[in-house]
C-alpha cells in the first residue's frame, strides 16, 4: 500500500479489522467460535488441530480474501494463526476510501472546533456538532463501504432461568 500508516490505522479503525500487510504467525483469542483475525489472503500457512471455516466479516467462500475462522470443534482460548496478511485484491476494492482518508485528514476536523455559527451581513453559517460530523460521517462511510466494515459483536448470555432481573 502507498498509503500513510496514520491513514492505514484511521481505515482499520473505520473497518474494524487489520489491514496491513507482514509476515509471522500471530495469536488470536476464540470468542465463541469465531477467530476475528486481521485481513489475510489464500489459505493459512499452519495446520490448525480443529475443523474449520475461512469467512470474511461472517460470509462464507465468497472472497479471495478473508478475516474470520469459524471454528466447527471446541479449541484453545487462544490460537497461533499463520497467513499471508493483507490482500492485493482487497486494497484494489478499497482504494477510494484510503484515497478520500489521506485526501482528508483528521487536522482538517480542527479548523473549524468550537465555531457554533458565523454571522457575515446578510449571510449566516451554521456548523453542525461534533456528534453530529461523526455521525454524518459514519452513515457515508458505512452506506459506501458497509460491506467491507465489521458488524457489531454480540456476545451470547449463558441461560439462567432469572436472567430478566439482570435487565
Amino acid at each position: 500500500m502507498s498509503h500513510s500508516i496514520n491513514t492505514i490505522r484511521r481505515a482499520e479503525q473505520i473497518l474494524g479489522y487489520g489491514i496491513g500487510t507482514g509476515t509471522g504467525a500471530r495469536e488470536y483469542p476464540v470468542i465463541d467460535g469465531v477467530i476475528y483475525t486481521d485481513l489475510f489472503e489464500g489459505d493459512l500457512n499452519v495446520e490448525l488441530p480443529f475443523e474449520y471455516k475461512l469467512a470474511f466479516n461472517g460470509k462464507v467462500g465468497h472472497t479471495a480474501y478473508y478475516n474470520e475462522i469459524i471454528v466447527k470443534s471446541k479449541c484453545n482460548s487462544t490460537v497461533e494463526v499463520d497467513a499471508v496478511w493483507g490482500s492485493c485484491e482487497f486494497d484494489k476494492e478499497i482504494k477510494s476510501l484510503l484515497d478520500w482518508l489521506e485526501a482528508n485528514p483528521v487536522s482538517d476536523s480542527l479548523d473549524n472546533a468550537g465555531t457554533k455559527s458565523i454571522r457575515i451581513k446578510d449571510t449566516a453559517e451554521t456548523f453542525s456538532t461534533g456528534e453530529e460530523q461523526n455521525q454524518t460521517t459514519y452513515d457515508l462511510l458505512n452506506s459506501g463501504y458497509g460491506y467491507y466494515i465489521r458488524k457489531p459483536l454480540i456476545i451470547s448470555f449463558g441461560e439462567n432461568k432469572d436472567a430478566a432481573g439482570y435487565f
